[in-house]
């Protein structure tokens, strides 16, 4: 979700694919426990953008976890690193779930839902907002 004072309040909901975008962005399941925000995953060597866990903790706990922070600087980061990730890089990292039923569907459904994601990241930086980032 989008914050700064005196601005309009927006909220992106992935709903329950974040455990696939995650590792898609990852490269690693929701178990391991990232000390980064941006980087690379050293077992493919493909960009690690640690969207759904990334931040700063913030001690208000909530149903699923303790909600996080992204400073304005960070949203740009983040926006910039989404950009940098290709289709191509995408795809290859969902081929590593081995995902063996209707693979292009499932590959339309969450890359359409990335760029989703990454226009929310643009607008977001584009505008200087930080961010909250919640499971719920």
């Amino acid at each position: 979700m989008i914050i700064a004072e005196g601005k309009k309040y927006l909220e992106f909901n992935v709903d329950k694919r974040w455990r696939i975008l995650h590792f898609i962005l990852t490269g690693y399941d929701e178990s391991i426990i990232l000390p980064f925000l941006i980087g690379n995953n050293e077992k493919d060597s493909l960009p690690s953008i640690n969207v759904i866990f990334g931040g700063k903790t913030i001690e208000y706990e909530t149903v699923y976890e303790l909600p996080q922070y992204l400073t304005a600087d960070e949203v740009k980061q983040v926006a910039q690193a989404l950009s940098n990730f290709s289709y191509n890089q995408f795809h290859q990292r969902l081929k590593l779930k081995n995902l063996r039923d209707d693979f292009d569907i499932v590959f339309d459904i969450l890359y359409n839902i990335y760029k989703e994601l990454l226009n929310y990241y643009q607008d977001a930086a584009s505008g200087q907002n930080a961010m909250f980032l919640s499971l719920s």
